[in-house]
């Protein structure tokens, strides 16, 4: 048995579809400089922080940028648990244990979580509850943004996610194979003791990964600097793999393209550095540490996902789609990818850009449905759907399984 722990960013996310980021009535609660609290595409923001900007309640900001209507759908959402779930979907039958250690709020939709995800094969025993609103995500979708690719908005409530820090991880977390710090900077006790947890993970021997999130609370505290992640060079080289989108790996290091991000990570001591960049490739290396060394190198989106989105084809029979999760599932991809070589040939002789192509076909099929969470109809329908799609992706970039 392989044991996943995950922890960080759990809430809900009430999705709102058709959003129009070109309207005049977006555009009028739009950012005008950073960390101003202003809606920003791509970018996340404080519900409390975009009230004050726009200087209206929330109920009629989004009145007037969706419309009088109810959210498309209310699912479970966050980078830690979303990862979490799809790591589990997979690993179920491959004797993979996945846990998710978070926290989620008294109120009235602090149940919804686990009702929704009664069927899924994640352990939930640590996923307590603590005093305050359940942390929630409005996700403004506008599909036809960037040409077509889409792009999403998110507004933010941390809610009972404040009281989650190191000192509520329960012992046994640091006692898995795996761990995950998933979307840390909106849990801020968490990120702002990010090292501790990490040097504590390295020193149990856990493979110990990191994915961030939109870091608004940095960004609206000093806009002109990067954002902290970890703040000691022991610290970096006790992180195995870093996983971060193009924009937040720029803010983090300080550079001002995806390359020379991944090599300040690397610089920095990390294992393993990816940086995400939507629809283009991504970028990736492995100083051979703990995975197997790979020179840098580029790994494209799935062809046949983008074909099938452009002829109309979803594979998920989804009533709906947006890009919400990708990039947690993405990250969900790699977990079970790693805790599979773990339990089989090894994680040192595992091919880098094998496991990193399980992200690719998890962040693309998660674009077929609204919301990063795919509910099963019957164990294992998402991997069979991820068997189809990584044989074909594996094709396209003539790599092996």
């Amino acid at each position: 048995m392989t044991r996943v722990g995950v922890t960080g960013c759990a809430l809900i996310d009430y999705l709102y579809s058709g959003a129009d980021f070109s309207s005049a009535s977006f555009q009028s609660y739009q950012t005008r400089h950073p960390g101003d609290g202003g809606l920003r595409p791509g970018a996340l923001v404080f519900a409390s922080d975009l009230v004050v900007f726009a200087g209206a309640p929330l109920s009629e900001i989004l009145r007037r940028v969706v419309g009088d209507r109810a959210a498309d759908a209310a699912n479970v959402g966050g980078p830690g648990i979303v990862a979490a779930i799809h790591a589990a979907q997979l690993g179920a039958s491959h004797e993979i244990e996945v846990s998710f250690y978070g926290a989620r709020g008294n109120d009235r939709d602090g149940s919804l979580p686990l009702e929704r995800l009664a069927g899924v094969p994640l352990s939930l025993d640590s996923y307590h509850e603590f005093p305050g609103p359940t942390p929630s995500t409005i996700v403004l979708s506008d599909p036809t943004f960037a040409n077509g690719a889409g792009e999403r908005c998110f507004v933010n409530t941390i809610g009972a996610a404040a009281e989650y820090s190191p000192d509520e991880i329960v012992p046994d977390f640091y006692e898995n194979d795996v761990v995950l710090f998933g979307g840390t900077a909106l849990v801020p006790a968490l990120h702002d003791r990010l090292d501790e947890c990490v040097l504590q993970a390295r020193e149990a021997d856990a493979v110990t990964v990191v994915g961030t999130v939109y870091d608004f609370r940095n960004e609206q505290r000093a806009p002109d600097r990067q954002w902290p992640l970890l703040q000691r060079q022991d610290s970096y080289e006790a992180l195995d793999l870093l996983v971060t989108d193009h924009e937040e790996a720029l803010r983090i290091s300080g550079e001002n393209s995806a390359h020379a991000a991944v090599d300040r990570f690397l610089a920095w001591g990390v294992g393993a550095a990816v940086v995400t960049c939507g629809t283009d490739p991504i970028v990736a290396e492995s100083s051979g540490r703990r995975f197997a060394k790979s020179d840098r190198f580029e790994l494209p989106i799935s062809e046949r996902i983008r074909n099938e989105h452009e002829s109309g084809l979803n594979p998920t029979n989804s009533a709906g789609r947006d890009t919400t999760g990708c990039g947690d599932n993405f990250v969900g991809g790699v977990l079970y990818a790693i805790a599979r070589a773990l339990s089989d040939e090894g994680l040192s002789r595992a091919d880098f850009r094998t496991l990193l192509s399980h992200g690719v076909i998890a962040g693309g099929i998660a674009s077929f449905h609204l919301g990063g969470t795919f509910m099963e109809r019957a164990p294992g329908e998402k991997a069979a759907l991820v068997h189809e799609y990584l044989a074909d992706y594996l094709s396209q970039i003539q790599a092996n399984e």
